[in-house]
């Protein structure tokens, strides 16, 4: 168990050192990886409890824009021939990221007065599943505006190419 954690932790903070390495050049690989161990290591050494306080909020926030992304990637293929979602894919995750901000604000106890009636509308908000429906009604919305673009698209994409 520990040697697993160990790899993960290496494998997570290489990763994120190489990637604030090419966002942030000025500061080496090494210098990001020694400051997100120092980082990891302080939170770790608060416990449990505080690891669990900042992850949940991120977690809460990340889990439904990436479902919606997986679902449709998934879908996509299977109805290629018939519409190509553009607007399908930007209103749908759109939608769950908006609902999934207010979900993680109104669950740190911000605004609860006012978010909290508006997203207990959705059916499954008791459950942290309300951000489906509006995803759900966003997705069809956006399929019909493919369809009805779809053309509109293809001839603007063949003047591109033509240029």
């Amino acid at each position: 168990v520990i040697l697993a954690c160990l790899t993960t932790a290496v494998g997570l903070i290489s990763a994120t050192s190489a990637f604030f390495n090419t966002l942030v050049p000025k500061l080496s690989y090494h210098v990001w990886a020694i400051i997100f161990t120092v980082l990891s290591i302080a939170i770790a050494f608060r416990g449990l409890d505080a690891v669990m306080a900042v992850a949940v909020p991120f977690i809460v926030f990340l889990y439904p824009p990436a479902i919606t992304l997986i679902v449709l990637t998934l879908v996509q293929p299977l109805v290629r021939k018939v519409v190509g979602f553009y607007w399908t894919y930007r209103l749908a995750l759109w939608t769950s990221v908006i609902w999934s901000a207010l979900t993680t604000i109104a669950a740190q106890g911000w605004g609860t007065n006012i978010l909290e009636p508006v997203l207990n509308l959705s059916p499954g908000q008791d459950l942290d599943l309300g951000w489906i429906t509006p995803t759900f009604i966003v997705i069809i919305i956006g399929v019909v505006i493919d369809i009805a673009t779809k053309n509109a698209r293809r001839e603007a994409a063949k003047e591109i190419m033509n240029k």
